[in-house]
């Protein structure tokens, strides 16, 4: 090989290898950026937003409702579809039996961690066994804007259309 050649392609294989490694170290941050965001939405779960949803559904359990709390870890499965860490509150009215709630018809609100936006999204569902109800997005937000008031505020607005629909 020809000495030119040879300094010609030594020098593209450098600046080869130094794009790949500052792809790396790129990648290696935004994956640091989304880990701290499940790290903070972890925390914010414990320490917010379900003392907020405990503190709503207590309130229901007094005028002889029901609900459940539930936590789910970000999870991968076997086929490679990400599943977002989430707390939803599922609400059981008792103008229902619990054995006629399922998946699809049970009102609730979610607070769930999309860890590629850093974002969290607010999913409500006041959906009941008659097929009555509504269910979609309530918006997205910063950690920092999700507030023990903030959960309360978007419980109460499910809790409005499940039991004064017309309003």
């Amino acid at each position: 090989m020809k000495k030119e050649t040879k300094s010609e392609l030594n020098i593209l294989m450098n600046k080869y290898g130094q794009s790949l490694a500052e792809d790396k170290r790129r990648q290696e941050k935004v994956k640091a950026g989304k880990d701290i965001f499940l790290t903070e939405f972890k925390r914010l779960r414990k320490k917010v937003i379900y003392p907020a949803m405990k503190s709503v559904g207590n309130q229901l359990k007094k005028r002889g409702h029901e609900y459940w709390i539930s936590e789910q870890e970000e999870s991968v499965d076997s086929e490679g579809n990400r599943r977002n860490a989430k707390i939803t509150m599922s609400i059981f009215p008792t103008s229902a039996h619990p054995s006629t709630y399922g998946p699809e018809n049970t009102p609730s609100i979610s607070f769930i961690a999309t860890r590629d936006k850093k974002k969290i999204w607010i999913y409500g569902s006041s959906r009941m066994p008659t097929g009555e109800g509504t269910a979609g997005s309530r918006g997205e937000f910063s950690i920092e804007q999700i507030t023990h008031d903030t959960v309360e505020r978007e419980a109460l607005g499910i809790l409005k259309e499940i039991f004064d629909p017309q309003a």
